[in-house]
């Protein structure tokens, strides 16, 4: 399985004998599932079912799970999951180091608890969609690679493996979210011998937004004895804004939605109520999503909170008023990315476009500016060809399958340290910076 852990949607890619890549659609037949669990009378619901009573019960309903994985109450993701008026309380736990969630009627849970209940619930689906019907005598999916974000540091991808063990996850490999979707680009593509094709990638998730370069080229190797041509691609550079994601809008509509319902209901702050806030940030989605496509939407929310029904409408022009902080910030990560890998946009040969958010006419506007007005490709499904290249990668590194050899070079963004006892001090410490570039301490 290739597993793309999204902040609001996870999808399931799927390498298995005799058939092509493909999606695993849920028990709803949906191609993605909500990442949040609801605890209702000693029973747990998930996806779509969860998703449906989170409007009623959102004390109930942890979301955004991975957002709280391996992280601290300081973290800037969990202070703007406070300022959205997370419903579900959590605090800080000194004792284990990291976040503990009250969730009301079923107790207390660890982030990577909740992350271990989706993946089990993930690996349940799998082997519904494979089994014809006969889920329970088949065994339950193992061997899988999950997508992470470039930002991630050590904590956090340690934090997801434990909750990938907890759910009785074989983790083949992690891969950065971008450099997943950069091999499901390649599958199909080899670039003539001696020849480079640079692509920007693009990526507006729910919560982040990440920009990777990377040069595609080929090589020759030997494959039965013959020369093959071998396509194959290496990472450049990365540059990221982690809490700049469709999920910012989403949060500027509720924000907007919030203190017009509090000069219509004029008793107090709507925002003081979790299920109120839960029933706007729905409805914020929906917003977000009819703007793109349209210039206008009227807003009605039946009994949205004190038995005072809520009605009114905004425009896209509204809407990018609101949000031009968030705009002015959506080109600082290609910069970032070129600056690292030395390239120019002038020598970038395609721009694709990856995430959900790229559904916004206005960040699409802002991308081309600062690209000079370079043509803005979705040649790739922008939603699923993460799940897809996890999926494919841990088939490339699989002995139980043989596929289309892809060679891949990543790099790291972040600091690693090495230390190597019984040397001298200073022989034996150093560390090596982002990009892969080796520094010396001090």
């Amino acid at each position: 399985m290739g597993i793309d852990m999204g902040s609001q949607t996870f999808k399931l890619g799927l390498v298995s004998r005799g058939k092509p890549l493909e999606i695993v659609t849920n028990l709803h037949s949906k191609r993605k599932t909500e990442t949040m669990v609801l605890f209702d009378q000693g029973s747990r619901f998930y996806g779509a079912d969860a998703s449906s009573l989170q409007t009623r019960k959102p004390l109930q309903t942890p979301a955004m799970i991975n957002l709280l994985c391996g992280r601290d109450a300081d973290h800037p993701a969990v202070k703007d999951l406070l300022t959205k008026s997370y419903p579900v309380p959590f605090t800080f736990n000194s004792t284990r180091g990291g976040l503990d969630l009250t969730v009301k009627g079923a107790g207390v849970y660890t982030p990577e608890e909740l992350m271990a209940m989706v993946l089990s619930h993930g690996r349940a689906a799998t082997r519904a969609y494979t089994s014809d019907g006969k889920s329970s005598l088949d065994p339950l999916p193992k061997d899988a690679v999950l997508t992470v974000p470039s930002f991630y540091t050590q904590h956090e991808r340690l934090a997801l493996l434990t909750a990938a063990s907890l759910a009785g996850l074989n983790v083949l490999s992690l891969i950065d979210e971008n450099t997943a979707a950069a091999l499901h680009y390649g599958m199909d593509r080899v670039v003539p011998p001696g020849e480079e094709e640079i692509v920007l990638f693009y990526n507006l998730g729910a919560t982040s937004l990440q920009a990777t370069v990377v040069r595609y080229y080929s090589y020759q190797a030997k494959d039965l004895g013959k020369n093959k041509t071998v396509g194959a691609f290496e990472v450049l550079g990365k540059g990221w804004d982690a809490t700049l994601g469709g999920e910012a809008w989403d949060n500027a509509i509720v924000s907007h939605l919030a203190t017009e319902f509090n000069k219509q209901w004029k008793k107090g702050d709507v925002r003081e109520f979790p299920r109120a806030m839960v029933k706007l940030r729905v409805q914020a989605k929906k917003v977000k999503e009819v703007l793109s496509a349209n210039t206008n939407i009227p807003v009605y929310i039946e009994g949205l909170h004190d038995d005072q029904d809520f009605k009114t409408s905004l425009s896209r022009t509204e809407l990018e008023e609101l949000t031009k902080g968030l705009l002015a910030r959506a080109a600082h990560p290609v910069r970032d990315a070129l600056k690292v890998s030395g390239r120019t946009i002038s020598s970038i040969s395609a721009i694709e476009l990856i995430g959900g958010g790229m559904r916004i006419p206005a960040v699409q506007q802002a991308l081309q500016e600062s690209v000079e007005g370079r043509e803005l490709g979705m040649h790739i499904n922008s939603d699923e060809s993460m799940a897809l290249g996890a999926a494919f990668h841990g088939a490339n590194i699989s002995t139980a399958f043989r596929v289309r050899k892809v060679g891949m070079t990543d790099v790291g963004m972040q600091n690693v340290g090495v230390e190597v006892k019984e040397m001298e001090a200073e022989e034996g410490k150093g560390w090596f910076g982002g990009g892969g570039k080796k520094k010396k301490e001090g």
